[in-house]
C-alpha cells in the first residue's frame, strides 16, 4: 500500500515531474520510506527556491540552497540533501553540472570510550531484568552486536540450535550475516 508524502503548493508541471520521478524510484525497488525521504528533500529545496519550475532550477539555485542548509543543519542532513538532489537532477537532466565541486563530506563515526557499554554495564542491566525473556534479549544483543530491530524481528525459524547453543540468522540494514 503506497502512502505518498503530501507535496502541497506544487504547480501541475512540478507535480507531474515529481510523480514521474516517484515511479522511477519505485522501479528501482526502493523502500517507500526512502522514496518519501527523497521527495521531501526535493520539496524542501523547491520551497526554499519559492517553488520555481523544476526544469528552470540553475546550478546557482542549488549552490545557494546548500549554503543555506549549512546555516542550521548538521553535516549528515546536508549530505542527505545533496544525495537526494543529485540523484533527482541526474535523473531529470543527465548531462547537468549542478553538483560539480559539491562534495559529500562524511562525518567521522565514533563513540568516545566512556560511552561504550562495558561487561559491568551488561551485568548491571541483567540484574534489573524482571524476566528470562528480557535477560535473553539483553544477552543476544550483547553477544551478537545486532541492532535492536534485527533481533526483535527474528522468528523461531531464524534460530538454529545445536549442542553448543544457538546460531541466529540476521538480515538487517547491513545485509545478511
Amino acid at each position: 500500500m503506497r502512502r505518498p508524502v503530501k507535496l502541497t503548493k506544487l504547480d501541475e508541471v512540478n507535480q507531474e515531474i515529481i510523480e514521474k520521478y516517484r515511479r522511477a524510484l519505485e522501479l528501482e525497488q526502493l523502500r517507500e520510506l526512502t522514496i518519501n525521504g527523497y521527495l521531501w528533500k526535493i520539496y524542501t529545496a523547491l520551497e526554499h527556491m519559492k517553488f520555481k519550475a523544476i526544469d528552470k532550477v540553475t546550478k546557482e539555485d542549488i549552490q545557494e540552497y546548500i549554503i543555506h542548509r549549512h546555516e542550521n543543519n548538521k553535516q549528515r542532513t546536508i549530505n542527505g540533501d545533496i544525495i537526494a538532489l543529485r540523484k533527482f537532477y541526474t535523473w531529470l537532466k543527465p548531462d547537468n553540472d549542478f553538483f560539480e565541486g559539491i562534495k559529500v563530506k562524511q562525518p567521522k563515526n565514533y563513540l568516545p570510550v566512556e560511552q561504550l557499554i562495558t561487561p559491568d554495564d551488561v551485568k548491571k542491566l541483567l540484574s534489573v531484568c524482571k524476566s528470562q525473556r528480557d535477560r535473553a534479549i539483553v544477552m543476544v544483543l550483547w553477544d551478537s552486536g545486532c541492532r535492536l530491530d534485527e533481533v526483535l524481528t527474528r522468528n523461531i525459524n531464524h534460530i538454529q540450535f545445536d549442542e553448543h547453543g544457538a546460531t541466529m540468522i540476521v538480515k538487517g540494514k547491513t545485509g545478511m550475516r
